[in-house]
């Protein structure tokens, strides 16, 4: 393959000599004479956002869908059963016959259905859990794109997300609908992967960090009509298909968004990347020049990620951030779904659980780049703050509102950790392993998601249990975090003998303008944070 590529490179070259016009990239291209984030591209980006939509969905439906708890009462005339009224708790209906009581819904969850209760009510939090396992295996859906396109692979998963989703309609059983499930967490893990990508290499480096910011947005967004549409719907299934079928106008988006110019590059289909370039230039009223493109050709050879081990400093931070982003998804599915059990509406809760994801990451997008605060202080302030925020529903069971304004303040400071979780790895590990690091962070986050949805039995010994277990692991990923050093303004390391560390943190606070000076890797900020919605 690098001999293919290397041959491409000097036929470019050969052609470049012939026409005496300068080789240029795509990012050149778009930032010197495209435009970087033109009305083709907001389109195009807003387009392939829409399947975040289905993400929210398909991902936290099963806080409406299959709760833990849910509303019963005792059956007209039973001596056995003698609770007035709709009850909630789970204890009292484990200890009585079943045919003392019944659901006061039968059919309005999975969870009444198909009775995931006491003795089987780990199926419920298990409908989760694999849910997640199958986001483990979308992993190999990059592959896939790489060498198919992106834009195949990515509508296949989208039609794979919304069909499973809505086939899910049809289960008779808790083993079908937990294949579904499997399926659903597969197509979906693969929408996002694949749909971000798609959707930010049409775009400039300078609106990256942006366009990053605004998928967390849609996400969001997301999760807030989930809540509003489980409000006026009745029967899990209502919920299912009206979901799924909103979705399915997305699909026909096939006609318009087109694929990707840089993996036409990457393959060395140049006239195709000169009509997509064509098409964006007229969609942003832009002339596009005779542009020689040349194609990326990278020799250097990757170290293995368990180098890092023979070096006792990175081997330290290494472990440091496994927790740290195992412990992030952790804490943010587990609050999403440990919100059904508080005090109130659970529509309601659910609401404002999303709505303060929007704050959440305009704090950290103020704090990381402030002198003082930085990556390291801010991921531990946000570690601890929720930690605190998850330890203070403890003391406030006797008030509602205030154990609920405690629970949307530790959402609040998870989102804005798991803005900030994805930047210190991509600045602090060299060059030679940056990559082969991540893959392995974003792979072990999985197991976070995993646990998480099973933490939610603990309600059964009272609403506040879940959040002692969050405020537990939110303080230590904290305090872990204070073992990293400080990346803002230190470069990249290009090695493992380079890097951030003391020497480089006493520099920053003695000089931290010659710090800026130094730093002459062109490395953009933004470039790095554009990618932390992969984690979700």
């Amino acid at each position: 393959v690098c001999s293919r590529m290397q041959r491409g490179a000097n036929r470019t070259g050969r052609r470049t000599a012939m026409s005496n016009v300068p080789a240029t990239d795509i990012d050149s291209a778009l930032r010197l004479h495209i435009g970087e984030f033109g009305p083709y591209q907001i389109r195009h980006f807003v387009l392939v956002s829409c399947a975040w939509f289905v993400a929210a969905f398909q991902t936290l439906s099963m806080v409406f869908i299959s709760p833990v708890a849910v509303p019963w009462q005792c059956r007209h005339g039973s001596t056995v059963c003698t609770h007035v009224g709709v009850m909630e708790e789970e204890a009292d209906m484990c200890t009585l016959p079943r045919s003392s009581w019944l659901y006061q819904h039968k059919y309005r969850t999975v969870t009444a259905e198909f009775d995931l209760i006491c003795e089987d009510s780990w199926k419920a939090t298990f409908l989760g859990t694999v849910y997640f396992l199958g986001f483990i295996f979308a992993g190999g859906t990059g592959a896939l794109s790489d060498r198919y396109g992106r834009k195949p692979v990515y509508f296949g998963m989208l039609a794979g997300a919304i069909f499973s989703f809505i086939f899910s309609v049809a289960a008779d059983s808790f083993a079908s609908y937990a294949v579904l499930r499997f399926l659903g967490g597969f197509f979906t893990g693969g929408v996002g992967l694949t749909g971000f990508v798609l959707a930010n290499e049409f775009i400039g480096p300078n609106w990256r960090g942006f366009t990053s910011s605004f998928s967390v947005l849609a996400f969001a967004l997301g999760e807030m009509v989930l809540a509003w549409v489980a409000c006026f719907t009745f029967h899990w299934r209502e919920l299912t298909v009206f979901l799924g079928c909103a979705c399915l106008p997305l699909l026909l988006t096939w006609t318009i968004v087109e694929e990707s110019p840089r993996w036409y590059l990457a393959q060395g289909n140049i006239p195709e990347v000169r009509r997509v370039l064509r098409l964006i230039a007229h969609g942003n009223s832009k002339p596009l020049p005779d542009l020689d493109l040349k194609r990326p050709f990278d020799s250097t050879e990757q170290a293995s990620v368990l180098t890092l081990f023979k070096f006792p400093r990175y081997r330290t931070y290494f472990l440091v951030m496994v927790f740290a982003w195992v412990a992030v998804t952790f804490l943010y599915y587990g609050l999403a779904v440990a919100g059904g059990s508080l005090a109130g509406e659970m529509h309601m809760n659910f609401f404002l659980s999303s709505l303060v994801e929007i704050p959440g990451n305009v704090i950290a997008y103020l704090c990381v780049d402030r002198p003082g605060w930085g990556r390291r202080n801010s991921l531990a302030a946000f570690f601890i703050a929720g930690g605190v925020s998850c330890g203070v529903i403890m003391l406030t069971q006797s008030a509602p509102t205030l154990t609920l304004v405690a629970a949307l303040g530790g959402k609040l400071a998870v989102t804005a950790a798991f803005a900030v979780v994805f930047l210190i790895p991509m600045e602090l590990f060299p060059t030679c392993v940056r990559l082969g690091v991540m893959g392995i962070l974003n792979t072990c986050s999985r197991l976070g998601a995993l646990v998480a949805p099973n933490v939610a039995l603990l309600s059964r010994m009272g609403a506040a249990v879940p959040y002692v277990v969050f405020s537990i692991v939110g303080m230590a990923a904290g305090l872990s975090s204070l073992i990293l050093p400080e990346t803002l303004n230190v470069s990249p390391p290009d090695d493992f003998e380079s890097g951030p560390g003391p020497e480089s943190i006493a520099l920053q606070e003695l000089h931290p303008a010659e710090a800026d000076a130094s730093d002459g890797s062109g490395h953009d900020d933004d470039d790095d944070r554009e990618e932390f919605i992969l984690l979700k």
